[in-house]
């Protein structure tokens, strides 16, 4: 790996799911690359990116978030110089975050695409931001050096027009889920109580993850559950919102069960996170979760009756699950993870 420079480029937060894999392809390759995080609107820029922020221009009245992305060239120019001097020296740009559209003219240029949402006329997002990540996404179509996270990413990829060689190279789980605590200890550090069943529920608000269910099936379970939710709150149950990991890792080990009713996902990190915790899944059953929890979870239909019997189950067989878990876990560690990026930049 001496043998060459990583850049590697981001414009998401550092707790979305773009932000933190970001994040961890730096940990596997730091050795030789440099994350650099374009920070679009002033929120971005408060609310915190990874490594080295690249602050945008954030005029008094607006967020400044239309200004920069259409004059990313401009806004970000001394970036565009240290690309332009990696390039030179034949180093890799990798956009581990796709809605970046900056003129990069690198012949080992690596774009990792997530998932083609914005293309699906998904509805998932505010138009601007929409209309927006659909060109990032139109752009890419032919990029020669593509990643994604899961097989089911690939074969839609490829259905949309995307004729580069594409590799599917598996997220990895942070390793901050690792610390065991039990789940009395767990509960208490957190403030839930010792004689609920606890529902979790981690997502955004995006309506492909299906919060109506989870509404309606906590409140179809009854009063011996307790609904978590880590995400915008929904009206029931007990709400996190913003935590760090060591909190996040103690909110899974209170959990007796994830509920993950998504609609459609690229990955599904929450489902690895569940294995590293010992978390029983209840999740839909769609290619994506079939790929990526295989038999390590209760697969539901969707109806609230259902989902009550699923997670009851899940429950039940908890020890069962969570083992098989643990064995589905090494194809996601962040060694795995490194070895297999770290061979697919020495190809390129």
């Amino acid at each position: 790996m001496s043998k060459f420079e990583i850049i590697l480029l981001n414009a998401s937060r550092s707790k979305s799911g773009i932000g933190r894999y970001a994040q961890s392809v730096y940990e596997a390759s730091k050795d030789v690359a440099s994350l650099y995080s374009l920070a679009f609107s002033r929120e971005d820029y408060l609310s915190g990116l990874p490594g080295k922020v690249q602050k945008g221009k954030y005029p008094p009245v607006t967020s400044g978030w239309y200004l920069n992305v259409h004059m990313q060239n401009i806004v970000f120019s001394k970036l565009r110089r240290i690309i332009k001097d990696i390039s030179i020296r034949d180093g890799i740009v990798h956009l581990v975050d796709p809605y970046i559209l900056m003129d990069i003219e690198n012949e080992r240029k690596v774009v990792t695409v997530h998932d083609v949402f914005p293309l699906m006329g998904m509805n998932w997002a505010p138009r601007p931001w929409e209309k927006y990540a659909s060109r990032c996404l139109g752009m890419h179509k032919h990029a020669r050096n593509l990643l994604t996270v899961s097989n089911t990413s690939k074969s839609l990829l490829e259905a949309y027009g995307f004729s580069g060689d594409i590799t599917v190279i598996y997220p990895c789980v942070g390793d901050h889920f690792l610390e065991e605590v039990s789940k009395e200890t767990a509960r208490e550090a957190v403030g839930l109580p010792l004689d609920k069943k606890i529902v979790l529920s981690i997502s955004s608000k995006s309506s492909r993850k299906n919060l109506d269910a989870v509404r309606d099936t906590a409140t179809f379970l009854g009063e011996d559950y307790l609904l978590v939710r880590v995400g915008n709150d929904i009206g029931i149950g007990k709400n996190f919102f913003d935590v760090d990991d060591r909190t996040l890792n103690l909110i899974y080990r209170s959990s007796d069960v994830l509920f993950f009713p998504t609609k459609n996902e690229g990955f599904g990190s929450p489902l690895i996170e569940s294995f590293a915790t010992r978390t029983p899944i209840v999740t839909t059953d769609i290619d994506i979760t079939r790929e990526v929890a295989g038999d390590a979870a209760v697969f539901t239909d969707g109806s609230i009756q259902e989902n009550k019997r699923a997670i009851d189950e899940a429950i039940e067989n908890s020890s069962e699950l969570t083992e098989k878990g643990s064995r589905r876990l090494t194809r996601f560690s962040s060694s795995t993870f490194r070895e297999n990026l770290l061979s697919f930049y020495a190809k390129i």
